[in-house]
């Protein structure tokens, strides 16, 4: 019996995901001790105490479907190419709360506190940083929006959905 092998653009997609999922999962836990301290806190911290643990919770499972997708793309299997779909599809109509403004605006004050970027310089050159901090929110939005639509559409393929059946 001969082992079916995925196509380069099923491969990709996988290994892609599966790469992401993983760097992702490692920054959960390593936010797990200091969930109210820690890198979570300083960008979602602003929202009440049970919709900020309802966040980290659905993270948390948006993770581990990622994490099981991808290596279900990559064992051609159709259960992980489906909730694949599924999870990109909830990620794209729910792309401005998983980006809310807010969090991005903690994130630059953050890395202007760091002097990774120097909010005054910006501002000296006309760039005021509410507008840096919207093209940064935009720029995040359309690359998870743009994406899942891609991976929906390439996962939803005839030619694709074959290599998936048994």
């Amino acid at each position: 019996m001969s082992k079916k092998k995925p196509s380069i653009g099923v491969l990709l997609f996988g290994a892609g995901l599966l790469v992401t999922a993983i760097y992702k999962v490692i920054l959960m836990i390593s936010t797990i001790d200091s969930v109210k301290t820690g890198h979570y806190d300083y960008l979602f911290g602003y929202l009440p105490e049970g919709r900020f643990h309802a966040r980290y919770i659905i993270s948390w499972a948006d993770k581990i479907l990622e994490l099981i997708s991808a290596i279900g793309i990559l064992c051609l299997n159709d259960v992980g190419r489906k909730i694949a779909i599924l999870t990109w599809f909830l990620i794209v109509c729910g792309v401005s709360v998983k980006h809310p403004y807010v969090a991005f605006q903690n994130h630059v004050l953050a890395l202007n506190q760091l002097g990774v970027i120097d909010l005054e310089w910006l501002k000296a050159h006309g760039i005021p940083s509410e507008n840096f901090i919207w093209w940064a929110v935009i720029g995040a939005r359309l690359q998870d929006g743009l994406f899942g639509l891609f991976l929906i559409y390439f996962f939803t393929r005839p030619h694709v959905k074959k290599q998936f059946q048994p």
